[in-house]
């Protein structure tokens, strides 16, 4: 199966959203010459790397280019290229259409078929925010209300019965710790107390069943397993062996085959729903070293910790905003960002500063400062003066955002509609570090923070 870049008319591609560039001799259009794919298969080469997950599409017929359009599962790709790459993330099977193009114009028909996937990449994002770069120690997230409850089958398991805030301190969960390794290992340990929560309808346990309607708590000793990440369709799921603990033991069948699915995970948060046959049980983990630091404020001054690879970056969501593109340390120390301070009050006044280069670093597609735009496809800066705002934190489901009023600076500037509507969700936050992510439609942009004595 074969691929390459040849052009028809510049109207004809960009009206496919098609890029190429190649000289050919038009001469006169013939619209009976048009390509035809009724034998182009002998031409087309569709090769399967099933250990990166790299597909090599390329095509070697004679007089046309070809036409690609190919859906990865996230979103469609196009190309007139006669040998293009993709990574696909998700095991499955793919379809792909090709499309023939020469002077005279683009073939009727097309061309169709399919190409196999075994296996689905680990995000290694994701797993940063689990396991953190080695190991990291999760528990129960019990200061807020909505750490633990029950739901519908399906949803994430809070519409009928939500725990207030330190619900269940006086029945052995509180003390739980989860600990993820970046080897798949993981451990559970029952805390001082030795025991760990079970519903009342599990039968696993008769000799500590009260039976009088209550859940009970069972004694048990530290135990080591291993973790696995698995989609299912779109829904990434976090899974464990049988009989591994994680928390509560909500049913029997659970108890045989611990599987959650992963609602929300940030570098701070783990929200999973145990997501059962008649039932969704809900679980809000926090990492342990921050919730041992108590309630943590954003409220000080805060600039740009560029100290790390991945400090600044930018991905499809804000659950992977360096998957695309990833600085590295001090990598705009030139383009007047890193010097920006961002104040926050506790009477809801937010302050932008731009440094003693009185300068903001704006993304080249941003159409507001023209006069700054040198348009050859780099980003600018843009001379401003120092701002002053408000903020709000809003809660939204599992996540919590930063929402400022429209045309707000903070820091790197991505586009016009982040001008229009600043809205960044709150990855990590600790006494010293924050960490979040733009909502621009489409894109996420990593900002890292580190707290200004």
């Amino acid at each position: 199966m074969k691929t390459t870049v040849y052009t028809l008319f510049i109207a004809v591609l960009a009206a496919l959203g098609l890029s190429g560039c190649a000289s050919e001799d038009h001469g006169t259009v013939n619209g009976n010459a048009l390509p035809s794919v009724s034998d182009v298969k002998q031409f087309v080469d569709v090769i399967v790397d099933q250990e990166t997950n790299e597909v090599t599409f390329e095509y070697t017929g004679p007089g046309s280019y070809p036409i690609w359009i190919v859906n990865n599962g996230t979103n469609t790709i196009r190309s007139t290229k006669m040998r293009f790459v993709q990574v696909f993330t998700k095991a499955g099977t793919y379809t792909y259409e090709l499309k023939l193009g020469n002077k005279n114009g683009i073939s009727d028909g097309s061309f169709t078929d399919e190409f196999t996937i075994d296996n689905t990449l680990m995000d290694l994002a994701t797993v940063a925010q689990l396991c953190g770069t080695e190991s990291k120690v999760w528990v129960w997230n019990s200061r807020v209300a909505g750490h633990f409850g029950c739901g519908e089958p399906g949803t994430e398991g809070l519409n009928w019965w939500s725990a207030p805030a330190e619900d269940k301190k006086d029945w052995g969960m509180y003390d739980d710790t989860f600990t993820f390794n970046v080897d798949g290992t993981y451990t559970y340990n029952p805390g001082e107390g030795g025991t760990i929560l079970v519903n009342t309808g599990v039968t696993q346990f008769p000799a500590y069943n009260t039976n009088d309607g209550q859940d009970f708590m069972v004694p048990v000793e530290p135990q080591t397993s291993t973790w696995e990440m698995e989609y299912d369709g779109d829904k990434l799921n976090l899974v464990f062996p049988a009989r591994t603990l994680v928390g509560y033991i909500s049913a029997d069948p659970f108890y045989e085959a611990p599987r959650f699915r992963i609602v929300s995970i940030s570098n701070n948060k783990l929200v999973l729903a145990s997501i059962q046959a008649d039932i969704s049980w809900h679980f809000e983990f926090i990492p342990k070293d921050v919730f041992d630091a108590g309630d943590i404020s954003i409220v000080g001054s805060w600039t740009w910790d560029s100290s790390f690879k991945g400090h600044f970056g930018c991905g499809p969501t804000p659950a992977s905003p360096v998957e695309w593109w990833s600085a590295n340390p001090d990598e705009k120390a030139d383009w007047g960002v890193y010097d920006d301070v961002l104040t926050f009050k506790a009477d809801g006044t937010y302050i932008f500063n731009p440094g003693p280069d009185g300068e903001i670093y704006v993304n080249t597609g941003c159409t507001l400062f023209p006069d700054f735009n040198t348009n050859d496809g780099a980003d600018f800066d843009v001379p401003v003066s120092e701002q002053t705002s408000t903020y709000q934190i809003v809660e939204e489901g599992a996540a919590s955002f930063i929402v400022l009023p429209a045309e707000t600076y903070f820091t790197y500037l991505s586009g016009d509609y982040m001008f229009q509507n600043p809205k960044f969700q709150i990855l990590k936050m600790t006494a010293d570090e924050l960490q979040v992510a733009s909502t621009d439609p489409g894109i996420a942009w990593m900002y890292s923070f580190k707290r200004i004595p």
